[in-house]
């Protein structure tokens, strides 16, 4: 499908650029500047386009070939092989952030961690308050990009992600307060990395390491479930 549409904006860039030459001429007969030079100029680009094919490694198909051909028999099979590779890489993603939130499970239930976090009196209590507060600033931060920015908003983060710079301010509103979220949600994951440690290390000692390396993972890869 995604063949037959670009053998489609081909064909329609072609005739344009052949309609252009031909009816865009000035009252003496000669043509403006500026404009096309009929198909030669458009098979010119699509010829530097496939010379670009040894950079990228994405193969194209050339105009005068057409479905069936053996260059697109090649781009289709290409595309059809980077389909499957996503979605093998998405079943992954997912059965790994399975595991991980498995693991996560076990650990609070047998080291019954919420219940030493706010009634063991070993806990360095100032020092988890100022963690329990930066847990709160990165989970509003988190909430803001997803919900607001991600869903409501519904910016595209690819398009935003490559984008130059000043298209990026010039083009999306959000691109500025994404930036600032990012910077205070990181301020704040900082934060909670070396609070949390700090705090619970005279009850688990160097088992506070492993244990909140568990439970940073399965909040990571929770984010696989979220629909952005």
């Amino acid at each position: 499908v995604k063949l037959i549409r670009m053998e489609e904006e081909k064909e329609s860039l072609l005739n344009s650029a052949v309609h252009n030459a031909a009816g865009e001429q000035g009252g003496d007969g000669m043509r403006q500047r500026g404009v096309p030079q009929g198909r030669a100029i458009a098979q010119k680009m699509f010829e530097v386009f496939q010379e670009a094919e040894a950079l990228t490694g994405v193969p194209t198909v050339p105009p005068d070939q057409g479905p069936g051909s053996q260059a697109w028999q090649r781009a289709e099979k290409y595309w059809e092989e980077r389909h499957e590779r996503k979605t093998k890489d998405t079943v992954k993603n997912k059965v790994e952030a399975v595991f991980w939130l498995a693991a996560a499970a076990f650990v609070l239930n047998s080291t019954d961690l919420l219940h030493v976090m706010y009634r063991d009196e070993r806990v360095v209590r100032p020092v988890l308050n100022v963690g329990l507060v930066g847990s709160l600033v990165l989970v509003l931060c988190v909430a803001y990009l997803v919900v607001r920015v991600g869903v409501l908003a519904g910016v595209d983060w690819d398009k935003l992600y490559n984008a130059r710079d000043a298209a990026k301010t010039a083009q999306n509103p959000f691109y500025r307060p994404i930036c600032n979220a990012v910077g205070v949600g990181a301020a704040a994951f900082c934060t909670c990395l070396v609070c949390y440690p700090i705090s619970l290390w005279p009850v688990w000692g160097w088992w506070t390491v492993p244990i909140l390396f568990v439970m940073g993972m399965a909040m990571l890869m929770s984010m696989h479930f979220v629909p952005i």
